[in-house]
């Protein structure tokens, strides 16, 4: 085996070779050759069902509205209950976490990461990002 062929870095993300990348997901692996990637990011989005539960707190901040002028103390901690539940339901939500590779013709490739990857991911992304650097210099 020549150097050529021995990864510099490897996870369960993919392989970083000398002169190519190999991506790997569950279902497939997607070699690139170093010089077509343009950029690699991880990115994360909260998934759709997540944001319903951002509608559960919503009467709290309606119901203030409805209450007499003069129970201020009482409008006060009810949207504070609110705010309270709003943050837990961003804290809990469920996180969807993408590997994105940049291709310079343009194109997008897209991996979906498993939430306890997400460390050996962003591992992955910072050491593609650190040799696509080096190559570039």
């Amino acid at each position: 085996m020549n150097d050529s062929e021995l990864p510099l870095f490897s996870n369960t993300c993919g392989k970083l070779f000398q002169d190519k990348v190999i991506f790997a997901s569950a279902v497939r692996e997607t070699e690139v050759k170093a010089d077509d990637i343009k950029d690699v990011q991880l990115a994360m989005s909260i998934s759709a069902q997540s944001l319903l539960f951002l509608l559960v707190p919503l009467p709290l901040f309606v119901m203030p509205f409805f209450l007499q002028p003069t129970e201020g103390a009482l409008k006060v901690c009810i949207a504070a209950i609110g705010c309270i539940m709003m943050a837990m339901a961003v804290y809990k939500a469920r996180k969807e976490y993408k590997l994105r590779l940049y291709l310079k013709n343009g194109t997008l490739i897209e991996w979906y990461v498993w939430r306890g990857n997400h460390a050996e991911a962003r591992n992955f992304v910072q050491k593609v990002r650190r040799r696509l650097i080096r190559r570039a210099v």
